[in-house]
């Protein structure tokens, strides 16, 4: 019996990502103030790719275009790719409690 569980590395590259299945839970970074206050459960939020300084940022955006805070976390790497192609994903507010939000990352399609 011949399983493909556990490992990682390897090709240097890549495996095709299904960017359908990609999905993170996390609290969003740096997140802002002004914008985390507006937010309720079950809102839904945009998922951007940004550059900065050469590096590649995955924010979450409000309907009207305010940023609310980028997203990291495990499976980030995956995210990016599948952003970078053109697959479009969504976040979901869990909660919001003080000044900090967990969503819930998922494809938008």
């Amino acid at each position: 019996m011949s399983g493909s569980g556990g490992g990682g590395g390897g090709s240097g590259g890549f495996e095709s990502v299904d960017c359908s299945s990609v999905q993170l839970r996390t609290h969003l970074s740096s997140p802002k103030p002004a914008v985390i206050k507006t937010l309720q459960k079950n809102d839904q939020l945009t998922v951007e790719l940004q550059n900065h300084g050469g590096r590649s940022v995955v924010v979450a955006k409000t309907a009207k275009g305010q940023e609310a805070g980028s997203i990291t976390g495990s499976g980030l790497a995956k995210l990016i790719e599948c952003l970078h192609q053109g697959h479009p994903f969504k976040a979901v507010v869990i909660s919001v409690e003080g000044g900090g939000c967990l969503v819930n990352v998922t494809s938008a399609i």
